[in-house]
C-alpha cells in the first residue's frame, strides 16, 4: 500500500502515524493538519496516532481552536472509522489541563489518554492495535526508536 505524501504527520510506522507539534499552533498549521488528515484517510486502513507535543507551550488562540474543532466535527464519522485510538504525549501541566477540559466538553470519537511519558502512551496504542487486529511491528520499531531518543 503506497503511503501517501503528508508534510506534518509521520506516517513511516503506518498503521501507527506520528504527529510532533510544533511550539505554536497557528492558521497555516491548522492547514498542513487537515491535508494531512484528509489524506490518511484515503488509505481506508485503521490506525493508531501519537502527538507529541512536548514542544507546546500554551494553548492555540481561539480561532485556531475552533477552525480545528469544528474541522475535527465534521470528521467524527472518519475518526471513528479509521482510528482505532488516539495518544497525546503532554508534557506542559497547562496545556494537559486545557486538552482535558476540551475532552471534557467534547468528548474524543475514539480511545484517547494523554500521558506525560511515551511508554504509557504506546502500551495503550499497542493494546488498541492488538485488539483491532492491527500489524504492531511498525508500533514496536517507533517504541524502540523512541526509547533510544529518550535515553540520549
Amino acid at each position: 500500500m503506497p503511503l501517501p505524501k503528508t508534510k506534518a504527520i509521520d506516517v513511516q510506522y503506518f498503521p501507527l502515524i506520528v504527529l510532533t507539534l510544533p511550539a505554536t499552533l497557528d492558521v497555516g498549521y491548522a492547514d498542513i493538519l487537515e491535508h494531512d488528515t484528509r489524506a490518511i484517510f484515503t488509505l481506508r486502513e485503521r490506525y493508531v496516532s501519537i502527538t507529541d507535543s512536548s514542544a507546546v507551550s500554551g494553548m492555540p488562540d481561539a480561532t485556531v481552536r475552533k477552525r480545528m474543532g469544528d474541522w475535527a466535527k465534521s470528521h467524527e464519522d472518519n475518526f471513528r472509522r479509521w482510528q482505532t485510538a488516539n495518544a497525546l504525549v503532554v508534557r506542559s501541566s497547562i496545556v494537559r489541563a486545557g486538552i482535558s477540559a476540551i475532552h471534557w466538553l467534547a468528548p474524543p470519537p475514539v480511545p484517547t489518554v494523554v500521558e506525560t511519558d511515551w511508554a504509557p502512551a504506546l502500551a495503550f496504542l499497542r493494546k488498541h492495535a492488538e485488539a483491532q487486529g492491527l500489524d504492531t511491528n511498525p508500533l514496536a520499531v517507533f517504541e524502540r526508536r523512541q526509547s533510544r531518543t529518550v535515553a540520549s
